[in-house]
């Protein structure tokens, strides 16, 4: 009797509120008839591109952030202490 290949318990796992589709194109990679397909690896550089376009988008956004509240919104991720409220703050 043949073993089937033990599965990632990684890719069944499906958060409340989010698509399966990344684990499945992740798991499309694994298997025979779907490795090396042009269509799945274009699929895959799409979706990468525009999740670093995200990370860039993100990065501009926490600094002009942090400029027009005159923080340093990083630091106060990193530390946990972030300075109280003044009244003329941008709320």
């Amino acid at each position: 009797m043949l073993r089937q290949p033990r599965r990632d318990r990684l890719t069944q796992i499906k958060p409340r509120g989010h698509s399966s589709k990344p684990q499945a194109r992740g798991w499309l990679y694994t298997t025979d008839r779907f490795w090396g397909v042009e269509w799945v690896e274009e699929l895959h550089e799409g979706f990468s591109k525009r999740l670093f376009t995200l990370v860039g988008v993100h990065i501009v956004g926490v600094v002009f952030a942090s400029g027009r509240h005159r923080e340093n919104l990083v630091g106060a991720k990193l530390h946990g202490r972030k300075r109280a409220a003044a009244p003329d703050d941008v709320g």
